[in-house]
């Protein structure tokens, strides 16, 4: 009976979040630089949100992996966007300083988005709508450009 439970669960998150208002794109979080980025901006594109932290090998290696995707895919109207929860600044820095990524980086120290979506696990990578809502959750590592297409090809089209 969990299995079956935890099964529904699984399948329905997406539909369930797609029908749902959905307060990410309320905050405001911290780029690079410093300056204050309105996840509302994001708004009018499919977004990919990849959550991950310095000290998560996987994550560097997904991040990686997004970097090659989005070079390779301009044809695709997408944004991505990588969030650090890393509660020091200089760490995610120092992480990315040898593999610079071509897309928006942002920082989610104090955990507020992290916490407002319900975000349990560095392995995901969210997909939001062009409305901002939260519309697939992936649970997965990923491996190579071709899973990134994948995941997103049945909601964005070139």
């Amino acid at each position: 009976m969990k299995a079956l439970l935890l099964t529904f669960l699984i399948f329905s998150f997406p539909v369930l979040a797609e029908n749902s208002e959905n307060p990410g794109f309320d905050h405001k979080l911290k780029s690079l630089d410093g300056a204050e980025i309105s996840l509302e901006d994001l708004k009018g594109k499919f977004v990919l949100v990849k959550f991950w932290a310095s000290w998560c090998r996987p994550c560097l290696r997904d991040l990686e992996q997004l970097s090659l995707f989005y070079k390779k895919n301009s044809d695709l109207q997408i944004d991505i966007v990588a969030i650090s929860l890393d509660t020091d600044l200089s760490s995610a820095k120092l992480a990315l300083k040898d593999n610079p990524l071509p897309f928006l980086i942002l920082f989610d120290s104090d955990r507020a988005l992290t916490n407002a979506l319900n975000i349990n696990s560095l392995a995901n990578i969210y997909v939001f709508d062009r409305k901002g809502n939260l519309i697939d959750a992936v649970p997965d590592q990923i491996n190579n450009e071709n899973q990134f297409r994948s995941i997103i090809g049945s909601y964005v089209k070139p």
